[in-house]
């Protein structure tokens, strides 16, 4: 009988083809609405089930980390908060209250591990129930890791909301001040919220010093909890060194930009990129991290012809700034330079709100000798300027 699939055709060949015509669109919807991602080393296949029909709830989207950095941090905050959602609309409790809370966490925690006590944190990789609540597909999870990662991010852009607070508490009794507090109260606190299951369900307890405390206690209940961030312990000894950025250092932030897009000869692609406050003259923002960490500082601007990038830059011996990362390589989102596309828009956004607002000039067509100082003091700052690159294999990092 002339049967295919089911169906009856008069026609066996035209009803094969008709078929596996089927066959191959189902396919492709399928495929289209199905996508990995992988986050923390696991892959999780996303699927999209609204086909056809008007979904109930938002298609959630799991963010991605850029680097190890970003990665490792989101992964603590995750660890800590990941069970928790909100217990109000507004104020205390609410989705703001709890991602604030969330950005302490990641500030301490940040400032804890850059002071050698990485034990006293939660760890970097993420537990079995809170995977499995995103390998689920579960919106709150989702949302939870979202907003872990975000806090992750500013913490890691010296968001400094904490005042140098150095420990912190999640705490199911309504305030209780720890013993290792010594009476102090806590300089920040925040919720109370649900608990929804997962995060640090452990209670965490390490010595303390001579000096005075030095550990974290985390406790998990089923009900309300509180956050509190104490400052002032000994593990604040080692913290990360952080310095303000002086206006000479700001400048010469600006000279190392300038220089780098004469050097390559990018500048004709700033026509039209910004306002011409005189004609030949192109007028750009810059967003500078107000401190440098670790001797280390960030900008944000336009590098053309490939877009809005961030960059990591330091202050070498001679007070030159020396970016890092060469855009000649391209901007990966995988690396720690990279364009701000691929970071989250909110983080974006608060890094702008917070850091410093400088300008910078870029002329269309530089004198030949100010294009020939840029060349020089590329020299100074990494050893070759674009006309003489060497080999990869002899060229000093960074870039």
């Amino acid at each position: 009988m002339p049967f295919v699939n089911g169906k009856f055709y008069i026609n066996p060949a035209y009803g094969r083809a008709i078929e596996n015509a089927r066959a191959a669109e189902e396919l492709s919807h399928r495929e289209e609405d199905e996508h990995w991602v992988t986050i923390d080393h696991r892959h999780v296949l996303i699927r999209d089930t609204r086909r056809g029909t008007e979904s109930k709830q938002p298609n959630r989207t799991i963010h991605l980390p850029v680097n190890e950095k970003e990665r490792r941090l989101a992964v603590i905050v995750f660890n800590e908060t990941g069970g928790l959602t909100p217990n109000a609309t507004t104020g205390k409790g609410s989705v703001a209250d709890l991602h604030d809370a969330r950005v302490t966490v990641a500030e301490v925690s940040e400032r804890v591990i850059d002071s050698g006590h990485a034990n006293r944190v939660a760890p970097d990789e993420i537990q079995a129930g809170l995977w499995k609540g995103l390998n689920d597909k579960n919106s709150a999870a989702i949302d939870s890791w979202n907003d872990s990662l975000s806090a992750a991010r500013a913490a890691l852009a010296s968001s400094e909301t904490t005042n140098g607070a150095t420990q912190f508490r999640l705490d199911s009794k309504n305030g209780t001040i720890p013993s290792w507090a010594r009476g102090r109260q806590p300089s920040q606190t925040f919720g109370p919220f649900r608990n929804a299951g997962g995060g640090d369900a452990r209670l965490r307890q390490q010595e303390s010093t001579s000096t005075g405390s030095a550990f974290a206690m985390i406790r998990n209940a089923l009900f309300a909890l509180f956050f509190f961030a104490i400052a002032g312990s000994a593990c604040a000894q080692r913290t990360a060194a952080r310095s303000t950025l002086s206006p000479s250092q700001i400048r010469a932030a600006i000279l190392a930009i300038q220089d780098e897009i004469y050097d390559l000869g990018y500048q004709k692609s700033f026509y039209m990129v910004g306002p011409q406050r005189v004609p030949g003259s192109t007028r750009l923002p810059l967003y500078i991290r107000p401190a440098l960490k670790n001797g280390e500082g960030a900008a944000v601007y336009k590098l053309m012809p490939y877009g809005e990038v961030i960059r990591d830059f330091h202050v070498n011996k001679a007070g030159l700034v020396v970016l890092e990362g060469d855009p000649e390589g391209g901007f990966s989102p995988t690396q720690p330079n990279t364009l701000t596309v691929y970071v989250d828009d909110e983080e974006v956004c608060q890094w702008k709100r917070r850091w410093l607002k400088e300008h910078f000039e870029i002329l269309d067509s530089p004198s030949a000798e100010r294009v020939r100082d840029a060349r020089e003091r590329q020299r100074q700052r990494v050893g070759y300027s674009a006309q003489d690159v060497p080999p990869k294999s002899d060229r000093k990092s960074p870039p």
